[in-house]
């Protein structure tokens, strides 16, 4: 990680740091580990926040078969049988939303008549004319900064180069 060098002392200390200075973050992951377990036998699907607005979307992170025993919780995910713990489904859920407040920004592109060529990740890509570029890529940037109406609390910060080609 970066040159970075923890012995496994040390490396407990960070995590328990983290932990006792993020308690709401912990009681989140041991919420979510507690509501996944509880689904034993069956699936454990955690909603996402896009369906608050729009229920017919049904967009959630789905665990299934769930298997608690007495060292951890397994689930098949992806077709694969995996160890899920509350930090890993916190990470799904959040991944998995990242991907819905970009998907929503896309929308909103497009409807102001902005169609990206390209995604990457969590980027769009456009080609603009050069005339107009400049302004264009403020208003696209001003569109990608709406708030999203199922999160419209979630600050959104978007940045934009222009160039002749593509390149990260």
């Amino acid at each position: 990680m970066a040159g970075l060098e923890l012995g496994e002392d040390e490396s407990k200390g960070v995590v328990e740091s983290f932990r006792d200075s993020n308690p709401l973050i912990v009681r989140l992951w041991h919420r979510l580990e507690v509501a996944c377990e509880s689904r034993a036998g069956g699936h454990y699907a955690l909603p996402l926040p896009c369906t608050q607005q729009d229920p017919a979307l049904k967009r959630f992170v789905l665990y299934r078969d769930v298997v608690p025993s007495d060292e951890d919780i397994t689930a098949t995910v992806a077709g694969e049988r995996v160890k899920v713990y509350g930090g890993l489904i916190a990470e799904n859920w959040t991944q998995a939303t990242a991907r819905d407040v970009l998907a929503s920004a896309w929308l909103r592109c497009v409807q102001a008549g902005f169609v990206p060529v390209l995604s990457v990740h969590d980027e769009l890509v456009f080609e603009l004319s050069e005339a107009t570029a400049e302004a264009d890529l403020a208003r696209i940037i001003t569109i990608m900064e709406a708030p999203v109406p199922w999160a419209p609390h979630l600050p959104l910060k978007v940045e934009g180069k222009l160039m002749p080609f593509y390149s990260k």
